[in-house]
């Protein structure tokens, strides 16, 4: 997703996501990059620090505010359940 439209979407002028995946676009690219490492690439913390060059403390915090930035961008969406 490109920079305005994801700042449209946070303006409140975007149309919603059609799913959870559509939902990734919304979120601010770290942010994804994190959680698909996490979940689309099944790589353990360990991993993750090392593809990204920090600390695995520092990519636990990462996934950690990953997780709730994209909780949130569920739940602005009534079509979507958030587990």
């Amino acid at each position: 997703m490109a920079e305005a439209e994801r700042l449209k979407y946070q303006a409140g002028q975007a149309p919603e996501p059609a799913g959870r995946a559509e939902a990734l676009d919304y979120l601010r690219e770290k942010d994804r990059e994190i959680l698909l490492l996490a979940y689309w690439d099944d790589l353990s913390l360990a991993d993750i620090a090392e593809v990204l060059g920090c600390s695995e403390s520092a990519a636990g915090v990462r996934l950690f505010r990953a997780r709730k930035a994209f909780a949130r961008t569920l739940s602005q969406f009534s079509s979507i359940e958030v587990g």
